[in-house]
């Protein structure tokens, strides 16, 4: 297998997460444009920390990219910070205020936007897999392989089976605050998150020319 048209993907897969999380954030919530936080009126928004999480995530991944220890102990510190965020989001949101930390940004707006369960249950896999990934890239488990398998297929499952139409009597509880962009990103985040374990190489950068 030749892993340098695979390379090019991951980077491709990693550029397009980066550039989404920003929009939402500094076009979409900042500069007031509906359509790049909740694609429809009737959808619900990908929120500041949710996307926060995403902007993270694709920032380890080029971390691990990078083939050096830096790089991975970046990414570890990145999956740490996904972890504490998602957490206190959901204590926020258990005990104090539905919408979690995001009710507290001055440009919130109550829609009842929110990062939902299922979001912080992708997000906490995404952040194991990527601290995993960090510490065992060398010699990936296969247990990896099947974490990005299960992050893609859960995310495929919900696209299908939940609506996204606020309005719709087909919802899932658990998906309740589930966004189009989350899902994309997710998308984006798991395959790239494949693709490095399938192309790893013994001992060399995954952006490393030279094997």
């Amino acid at each position: 297998m030749n892993p340098t048209p695979f390379r090019t993907i991951i980077v491709t897969l990693c550029l397009s997460a980066a550039a989404i999380s920003l929009a939402t954030v500094w076009f979409g919530w900042f500069g007031g444009n509906d359509l790049l936080v909740r694609y429809s009126p009737n959808f619900q928004a990908i929120v500041p920390t949710t996307a926060l999480c995403f902007l993270v995530l694709t920032v380890a991944l080029f971390g691990i990219g990078n083939g050096k220890d830096g790089g991975n102990r970046l990414a570890i510190w990145c999956a740490r910070f996904v972890f504490g965020l998602v957490g206190l989001n959901m204590l926020v949101r258990l005990l104090a205020h539905q919408d979690g930390l995001d009710a507290l940004l001055p440009f919130w707006t109550d829609l009842g936007d929110r990062m939902s369960y299922a979001t912080a249950a992708l997000l906490i896999l995404s952040a194991f897999l990527v601290r995993r990934t960090a510490t065992t890239l060398n010699n990936p488990p296969l247990l990896l392989v099947g974490g990005a398998l299960t992050g893609l297929t859960t995310t495929g499952s919900i696209a299908m089976s939940h609506a996204l139409d606020v309005n719709s009597p087909y919802r899932l509880g658990i998906c309740d605050g589930i966004s189009a962009y989350s899902l994309l990103l997710f998308g984006l985040v798991f395959s790239a998150l494949l693709l490095i374990h399938l192309t790893a190489p013994g001992g060399a950068g995954l952006f490393d020319e030279d094997y």
